[in-house]
């Protein structure tokens, strides 16, 4: 059985990959690659913070749903925008406008099928994945100052 904190240390280390790849997207102006790789981040982060705070999750829950009702487990005095972290989060909604929804989120098949069809997306702007490049970096930062409290795990870069 793999233990907490080395499971917290591998999910941030992911986190802190897919972040670089965000902003090498970034750099070349593949704003929904930007946007993918960020959420992919805050996955990686969510399920780092709920290892941190002793939590497990099954593969079919969303971790930063779990993490939101659970935050009361974390470090007290803990300096963290609430207000922000919510607003990355989506409190679990399902809408696929925050683009820190779950990934695959709304994508099924349909077999042709026209009244079953995936709504389209609009092409995510420079802005957009700025901010989820911003939110990436702070839930990132925030999951660090935990694992570090909680577990006596090293800062990982991001």
């Amino acid at each position: 059985m793999k233990k907490p904190g080395n499971l917290a240390r591998r999910n941030l280390w992911n986190a802190g990959t897919r972040v670089k790849s965000a902003e090498l997207f970034y750099s070349l102006g593949e704003w929904s690659d930007v946007v993918r790789e960020c959420t992919e981040a805050l996955d990686f982060t969510f399920k780092s913070l709920l290892h941190a705070l002793g939590l497990e999750i099954n593969r079919f829950q969303n971790p930063g749903a779990v993490f939101a009702k659970e935050r009361h487990r974390l470090p007290p005095g803990l300096p963290a925008d609430w207000e922000r972290i919510d607003r990355i989060v989506g409190s679990g909604s399902s809408s696929g406008s925050n683009p820190a929804s779950p990934f695959g989120e709304g994508d099924f098949m349909t077999f042709g099928e026209p009244s079953l069809s995936t709504p389209s997306r609009e092409e995510p702007s420079g802005e957009s994945a700025l901010s989820a490049l911003s939110d990436a970096r702070y839930m990132i930062g925030l999951a660090n100052e935990v694992c570090r409290h909680s577990h006596g795990i090293q800062k990982t870069p991001p």
